[in-house]
């Protein structure tokens, strides 16, 4: 019963958006929900034919930077990572 925080639809396909808090990575079953969010991707992408990608966000990153256009954000988030 897995809801991802947000779902962003772009050209060429979908983003699986999930905001995590500092200290994300350090709790037991993040990695084995963000394993079963990148299978559910590839699937639905293999389904529906269109891009479905899966990316975190820090939530302290995403409150900071959430004014600028997606691509920018997943940029910038991505360089902090």
């Amino acid at each position: 019963h897995y809801r991802p925080d947000f779902v962003v639809r772009v050209d060429g396909g979908f983003f699986l958006i999930e905001t995590k808090g500092a200290g994300w990575d350090q709790q037991a079953n993040v990695e084995r929900k963000a394993g079963a969010a990148e299978e559910w991707c590839e699937r639905v992408s293999e389904f529906t034919k269109q891009a479905w990608r899966y990316v975190k966000i820090v939530d302290s990153d995403f409150a900071r930077f959430q004014s600028l256009p997606f691509t920018q954000l997943l940029d910038t988030v991505r360089q902090r990572a």
